[in-house]
């Protein structure tokens, strides 16, 4: 039996009321040859004065990865390829004293077809939701997996841990800046993310930031292709 095709849709926002605490740098990059994406989600903290030193070194690395990629790319290794680069000129940075370990928070990766490479440092919040046979989601915490732990950080590898995985239609995953957490409640935000179309599910949830409240998101989502006529899948619930 053929598996049914699927489109991969991603968005990003960012939400800066007051005095932004830092640096957000939310990006994606469609793949050159097939379905997927590049992205990063990185929130720095002022004490780093490389910081757009930084900014660049991922728009460039991410974009020539991007581009790069094709039909027979070994995804992991090529992703490593990138990391070893960006790993180089961070370690650098921390080497020069411009920007300390725990200054820098980041996840990058890739979503290519059915399968997904990430990496991430510091203390972002990394949110996986997988459907059942239920027609439930459930909830995965993907940053232990990712991060290491704080204070342990290796200044020579700052993204030190891969992980990948295959992906199934439905599935949904959402990257949030620090003050995730701290600013929503990730239970209210499962119907939004899991049936409404990305960009319509993050312009929603940012009426649910506080005042003076900042949050960098980023939501990808997997369809079947015929969930795709209308932008809405299943009704589904939470546990």
């Amino acid at each position: 039996m053929a598996t049914q095709p699927i489109e991969l849709k991603v968005a990003s926002r960012d939400i800066v009321r007051g005095r932004p605490d830092g640096t957000f740098l939310t990006f994606y990059i469609p793949t050159e040859h097939k379905n997927g994406f590049v992205f990063v989600l990185a929130d720095i903290d002022p004490s780093c004065q490389a910081t757009a030193a930084i900014v660049s070194l991922f728009r460039e690395q991410l974009e020539l990865l991007a581009q790069g990629l094709d039909a027979d790319s070994h995804l992991q290794h090529r992703f490593e390829q990138a990391l070893h680069v960006i790993n180089a000129e961070i370690a650098q940075h921390i080497e020069d004293g411009q920007c300390p370990p725990d200054s820098l928070h980041a996840l990058v990766g890739i979503v290519h077809e059915r399968s997904f490479v990430m990496s991430a440092v510091g203390g972002l919040h990394a949110i996986f939701l997988r459907k059942t046979a239920k027609q439930r989601f459930k909830m995965f915490d993907l940053s232990r997996s990712l991060q290491t732990e704080r204070g342990n950080v290796k200044t020579e590898k700052v993204f030190s841990v891969v992980l990948d995985g295959a992906l199934q239609p439905n599935d949904v995953f959402l990257v949030g800046s620090r003050q995730l957490h701290s600013l929503l409640d990730l239970e209210e935000l499962h119907p939004l993310i899991s049936t409404l179309p990305p960009a319509g599910a993050l312009e929603t949830i940012e009426q649910y930031v506080p005042a003076r409240g900042s949050l960098s998101l980023l939501l990808i989502q997997v369809r079947k292709q015929k969930d795709l006529l209308t932008g809405y899948g299943p009704d589904v619930t939470s546990e």
